[in-house]
């Protein structure tokens, strides 16, 4: 059985890489075959079938809204190149709840199975920071967590 992971960002050292370093190395022992897909570029260190989308991040904080939690085409087609190429049997997802617009909708249409070890807690509360929603920009942010999190 081939499982592909996603994962946001591996270089980041808190517990959902911990995690999914100490997976892969289980299932490694177990005869399973595992391929990661990231946001940043993993490296051999996890696996060695990787691979990643190298996001651009725009200086505008409402272009980075529209890309998190709209339909990103980039993304897609690339995530979609990933599955063909790698062919796995099952998709484990974790922290890629920010790109969840485009990330869930493409998993839906590949018919795989899929499993999410939940670390991000924006599905529960898009402002888990608790960063001030005050101003005259606090009405639309409020607006648009409310509608981010209606669509999580």
């Amino acid at each position: 059985m081939k499982i592909l992971h996603l994962h946001d960002s591996p270089r980041i050292s808190g517990g959902a890489t911990a995690y999914l370093r100490q997976l892969v190395a289980e299932m490694d022992a177990r005869g399973f075959a595992a391929c990661l897909y990231s946001l940043e570029e993993a490296g051999g260190d996890i696996n060695d079938e990787a691979a990643a989308y190298s996001y651009r991040w725009p200086s505008s904080a409402l272009r980075r809204r529209r890309d998190f939690h709209s339909w990103h085409a980039p993304l897609a087609a690339a995530l979609e190149d990933w599955i063909a190429a790698q062919q796995p049997d099952l998709v484990h997802v974790q922290n890629w709840g920010v790109f969840r617009s485009t990330v869930f909708p493409v998993l839906a249409r590949s018919s795989l199975p899929v499993v999410m070890t939940v670390h991000d807690f924006t599905l529960m509360d898009p402002n888990p920071f608790g960063l001030p929603r005050r101003g005259w920009s606090g009405p639309p942010r409020r607006w648009l967590d409310r509608r981010s999190l209606v669509r999580a």
